[in-house]
C-alpha cells in the first residue's frame, strides 16, 4: 500500500471523514500530481477505496462540480485563517504595510495538507485550459466583478486594502498581478519541496515566503508600460461607450482576462 492511499484510510477511521471528503482528498492529490485534466474519475474512485465506479459522478456529478467543490471546501478554510491573521495584523497595527497585506493573503494558500500539496493542486488548475469554466465568485474575479457571495469577507477586505495601498495601480491590473503573484508563489513553493525532496540545500521555508512577499510587493509597485496603459485607456474607453448605448444586464464582466477565481 503506497503512502498516499496508507494516509487516505486512515483518514477513513476517523469517523467525522465522509467518502465525499475523501473522494475530494483523494482528487486534490491526483490533479496535483497529474493535472486536473490527467485523472480520471474512475481512478480517483478507485484510489479512495470506492468499488463504485461511478463513485465520484454519485457525488459530484462531473469533473467540474468535483474540482469546484475542493476549491470550495479550502477556500473556507482559507478565509477562516486569512480572517484570524487580518483580525491580528489590524490590532496590532491599524495601517499596515503592502508586504504584510499580501503576507495575510497568500501565507493562507500554504500549509493546508502535507507536502503542500493544495499548492501543487492550485498551480495545476490556475494553468489549465479549463480554468475559466470555473468561478467560485470568492476570489479575485469576485472581488472585481462585485458578484461574491461574502462580500465583508477577509479576502475582500485585504484586497480593498492592498488597492488603497496602490492607487494608480487599475483594479483589473491589480487583479492580473495578484493572480501572477500566486502562480509564481506557488510554483517557488513546489520547486522548494521538490528540491528539498531530492536532498537539495535549500532555504528554510519561511526564508523563502519572506523573499517571495518581498518579490510581489515589488511587482504590485512596477510601472505599468506605455503600450499597455494606451490599450487599457481604449478598452474603458469603449466600454464606457457601450454602457452609454447598451443596456447592460445586472452583473457585467467588464474585465474577464484578468479574473480568476
Amino acid at each position: 500500500m503506497d503512502v498516499m492511499r496508507e494516509l487516505l484510510m486512515n483518514n477513513l477511521a476517523n469517523s467525522s471523514v465522509t467518502t465525499r471528503d475523501l473522494l475530494m482528498d483523494t482528487a486534490e492529490t491526483l490533479f496535483a500530481q497529474k493535472g486536473v485534466e490527467g485523472a480520471s474519475l474512475r481512478a480517483i474512485g478507485l484510489k479512495a477505496g470506492q468499488n463504485n465506479t461511478v463513485a465520484v459522478q454519485y457525488y459530484f456529478k462531473n469533473r467540474k462540480g468535483l474540482i469546484e467543490a475542493v476549491l470550495e471546501s479550502r477556500f473556507r478554510q482559507i478565509e477562516d485563517l486569512r480572517t484570524e491573521k487580518l483580525e491580528s495584523l489590524l490590532a496590532a497595527n491599524p495601517d499596515p504595510s503592502l508586504e504584510e497585506l499580501v503576507y495575510v493573503l497568500q501565507k493562507p494558500l500554504l500549509g493546508l495538507n502535507s507536502s503542500n500539496i493544495f499548492a501543487r493542486f492550485l498551480l495545476q488548475y490556475l494553468t489549465s485550459s479549463t480554468r475559466w469554466e470555473f468561478h467560485t465568485g470568492n476570489g479575485v474575479r469576485g472581488w472585481l466583478t462585485n458578484g461574491a457571495t461574502y462580500r465583508d469577507s477577509a479576502t475582500f477586505q485585504l484586497l480593498d486594502l492592498i488597492a488603497a495601498k496602490l492607487p494608480d495601480v487599475p483594479r483589473h491590473v491589480l487583479g492580473s498581478r495578484l493572480v501572477q503573484c500566486m502562480r509564481m508563489l506557488m510554483g517557488s513553493v513546489v520547486d522548494w519541496e521538490n528540491m528539498r525532496n531530492c536532498g537539495q540545500p535549500t532555504p528554510k521555508f519561511e526564508t523563502l515566503i519572506s523573499d517571495q512577499i518581498s518579490m510581489i510587493g515589488a511587482a504590485l509597485h512596477a510601472p505599468i508600460s506605455n503600450t499597455f496603459a494606451e490599450n487599457t485607456q481604449l478598452a474603458e474607453a469603449s466600454h464606457h461607450e457601450l454602457l452609454n448605448d447598451t443596456v447592460l444586464p445586472d452583473r457585467v464582466n467588464t474585465s474577464s482576462r484578468w479574473m480568476t477565481s
